[in-house]
């Protein structure tokens, strides 16, 4: 009697623990679903916040393609006078004229004159010279029947040398009447070096500059 209430009493355990599990395992709504199962969040494909790029400003037409400076480029007989006018900002017009003395075999510049104003407004003759020379002496400049001038080197580059003086209105009146510009530089050995060029049309090209 004792046997069958022990075994009657383990059988209805075993009945409640397995409707215990039965019930712990029936299907329902999880108490924290995966954020991924979240409506409109997880499975929004993240491309599309760049389907759409954002829209550039709108531009004038045009606009892109205009260049900043406008240059202008005159002969008068041996000289060149360029002119350049800034398209943005205050207007200003810059202008130089030149003369320049090159090789006949490769066109490569060897000598030059430059007239152009400074920053004071003052104008200023600058020479270019060639490297492997004499600093010292200087530069020697002689417009026919004028005095020779002397000039002392501004400053030497691996390229070139550069001197200069104020073309003043004597320097200019006796450069209007000279057909001819005599330079003299001195060699690295002490040996000087002329160069004799033609300098016509340095009044037309000097008056257009300055607006006389």
């Amino acid at each position: 009697m004792r046997a069958l209430l022990r075994s009657f009493c383990l059988t209805l355990l075993a009945l409640h623990a397995q409707s215990a599990v039965a019930r712990d395992a029936a299907p329902g709504i999880p108490l924290a679903p995966p954020a991924m199962e979240t409506p409109g969040r997880a499975l929004k494909p993240p491309v599309l916040a760049q389907a759409t790029p954002p829209q550039a400003a709108p531009q004038k037409p045009g606009a892109a393609t205009l260049p900043s400076q406008k240059t202008e480029t005159i002969n008068y007989e041996n000289w060149v006078l360029t002119c350049r006018e800034f398209l943005e900002g205050p207007k200003k017009r810059s202008c130089s004229m030149t003369v320049a003395v090159q090789k006949q075999d490769t066109n490569q510049i060897v000598l030059a004159l430059t007239v152009q104003p400074n920053e004071q407004g003052q104008m200023v003759a600058s020479i270019q010279t060639p490297t492997g020379i004499a600093i010292a002496p200087g530069v020697e400049l002689k417009l026919e029947k004028a005095a020779a001038r002397k000039l002392a080197f501004d400053f030497c580059e691996p390229s070139r040398c550069s001197a200069s003086l104020i073309a003043d209105k004597n320097f200019a009146r006796e450069a209007s009447a000279a057909a001819n510009l005599t330079v003299v530089i001195q060699s690295s050995d002490g040996k000087p070096v002329n160069f004799e060029f033609p300098i016509k049309g340095f009044d037309k090209a000097y008056a257009k500059m300055t607006g006389g």
